[in-house]
């Protein structure tokens, strides 16, 4: 199979490796091998047959377990992967990517404080998405000072980047700071015209300075951002039309948009 691998015959030096996996079902490090060469071309359910039969088998290596994870995240199955990178970070605990693919899955799941302690422990490749998943962990903890601080260091490391602005501009809406907030949303669609959060932020400030000030002008800059708000989470856009429309007195539209979004 190996052989076959090295002249450029995928196929047949599959089939090589699947027989040695089927001669030898004991041994990990074959099913482990296999599965490495089908997770590089990419046919991750296959990846993931052969790397849970080495793992059945015996240990596997750390490396195996976060292409594990990896198949599994690409096949959509995220609850599945969380334990296969909690695997790979307890086997070699600087596998940064895998410590960033856990805190994002962690964060995505609502397991705030969890993503802010994994990447915490981070030693290396601090960059923009370790900023971005660190300050999202503290804002959703309402850890607002240091969320600020994440931000403001994110700008550094990258100023001509969205996200930074628009964190900041969240962390601000947070703290009921509704004119700063939209500066810096502004910034960040300055940057980036669909960065997706800064858009749904950005509604957001417009709505509560209408609602402080009582002006509909200020409304409608809500609504026409939320109407033409792109790849934005469609039941977060819906909710916050209906709370404009609400605003606005238009009772029946209100409801209509919130039972949208629901």
């Amino acid at each position: 199979g190996r052989a076959q691998l090295a002249a450029d015959n995928l196929e047949a030096g599959i089939a090589d490796l699947t027989r040695a996996v089927e001669l030898n079902p004991e041994a990990p490090a074959l099913a482990e091998e296999l599965a490495d060469v089908l997770f590089t071309h990419g046919r991750f359910q296959e990846a993931v047959d052969y790397y849970q039969k080495a793992l059945a088998a015996g240990d596997i290596t750390a490396q195996a377990h976060y292409r594990l994870a990896s198949s599994l995240i690409q096949l959509d199955r995220t609850d599945e992967a969380l334990p296969q990178l909690k695997s790979t970070l307890e086997l070699d605990a600087s596998h940064e990517e895998a410590r960033l693919s856990y805190a994002k899955l962690l964060n995505a799941k609502g397991r705030y404080a969890e993503a802010e302690q994994t990447l915490r422990l981070a030693k290396s490749q601090i960059d923009s998405d370790y900023f971005n998943e660190l300050g999202t962990a503290l804002l959703e903890q309402e850890k607002l000072d240091e969320a600020e601080e994440v931000a403001r260091n994110y700008m550094t490391y990258s100023p001509n980047t969205a996200r930074p602005h628009a964190l900041l501009g969240e962390i601000y809406l947070r703290r009921k700071q509704f004119d700063p907030a939209r500066r810096e949303l502004i910034r960040a669609l300055r940057i980036d015209p669909e960065e997706p959060q800064a858009q749904i932020a950005l509604g957001k400030a417009w709505l509560a300075i209408g609602q402080t000030r009582g002006d509909r002008g200020d409304l409608a800059k809500a609504r026409r951002i939320l109407v033409n708000a792109k790849g934005v989470p469609e039941g977060e856009r819906l909710l916050i039309l209906g709370q404009v429309s609400l605003a606005e007195g238009s009772i029946g539209d209100a409801v209509q948009l919130l039972e949208q979004a629901l």
